[in-house]
């Protein structure tokens, strides 16, 4: 059993011992994948990993995706982003309204979470607190309100335009990838001391989409069925990624140091998916303080 207190569900290793690991040493994956591989199967075992574990207390999830692979989350109430219009948004407040994304609303919620992350970092310094967990053991002990872990998860993160990129067919109100990879490296950099953590998904290789300071900024990572060696070079620096089969069968690595290890990931599905976010929707009626 994992001892970390955000445990994340990997699947199982090549001799179908079960493998778990924190999102607090993580602290960001990077995803890559063609299309089948299983990279969004993969993200449902790590969403549900955290909502079998954590309520809105603690924890709040950020989903943005173009696709349907979010569908089964709508209405959760650890949503704090969930693109579907940008209405009753008010700056500054921690709950956001879910929607779900068209691409064109993403750069305010970038800067919010970035205003965020700046706003937690003064208030840990503020405190004299070094973590977050530290501040958040604190807070319990005087019953002040916790400061939840944000979880940013994002399918396809190739969505946005870009003039060099020949997979530019996004519509021209999306904002470029020039324009949010910045503030995705930013946040890569420094917010998982404010206990903001991204897990990002890519069909493509990722050198052909983000700029090398953000693929950087992303120590663990995991590649699943590539086309061609060259393609798993660029996810990982190492081939081997051409040779996975079966989906959901992908390669880990927790740091770049490290050699990477074959897993299968967890064989979840919408069912299950959306008996979660039905338990926690019956939850928030006896919890108005999850949506203030």
């Amino acid at each position: 059993a994992s001892q970390a207190e955000f445990s994340l569900a990997l699947g199982v290793d090549t001799a179908g011992q079960p493998r778990v690991t924190g999102l607090e040493n993580l602290p960001h994956l990077l995803v890559a994948g063609m299309t089948g591989s299983g990279k969004s199967v993969f993200l449902d075992g790590l969403v549900l990993s955290l909502l079998l574990r954590h309520s809105p207390d603690d924890l709040r999830l950020v989903m943005l995706s173009n696709g349907v692979e979010v569908i089964p989350y709508e209405g959760l109430p650890l949503l704090l982003g969930y693109f579907n219009g940008i209405e009753n948004w008010v700056p500054g407040n921690l709950w956001i309204p879910a929607w779900r994304t068209d691409g064109k609303h993403i750069l305010p919620m970038l800067r919010w979470l970035e205003a965020e992350r700046d706003r937690r970092l003064e208030l840990l310094g503020a405190s004299g607190c070094a973590s977050l967990a530290t501040y958040n053991q604190r807070a319990a002990q005087q019953n002040e309100r916790l400061l939840p872990r944000i979880v940013i998860f994002h399918e396809h993160f190739y969505v946005y335009g870009d003039a060099q990129n020949k997979y530019d067919w996004s519509p021209p109100e999306v904002p470029k990838l020039k324009e949010v990879d910045p503030i995705f490296t930013r946040l890569a950099q420094n917010g998982h001391a404010a206990g903001i953590h991204l897990l990002l998904t890519n069909t493509y290789p990722p050198r052909q989409d983000m700029s090398a300071g953000l693929r950087k900024s992303f120590p663990a990572q995991a590649c699943f069925a590539m086309a061609n060696p060259g393609a798993s070079r660029i996810a990982l620096d190492l081939p081997g990624a051409e040779n996975l089969s079966s989906p959901g069968d992908y390669l880990f690595r927790a740091d770049p140091a490290a050699t990477p290890e074959r897993l299968l990931a967890c064989d979840t599905g919408w069912d299950e998916a959306k008996a979660v976010t039905a338990f926690w929707k019956a939850q928030a009626a006896a919890h108005p303080e999850w949506s203030a």
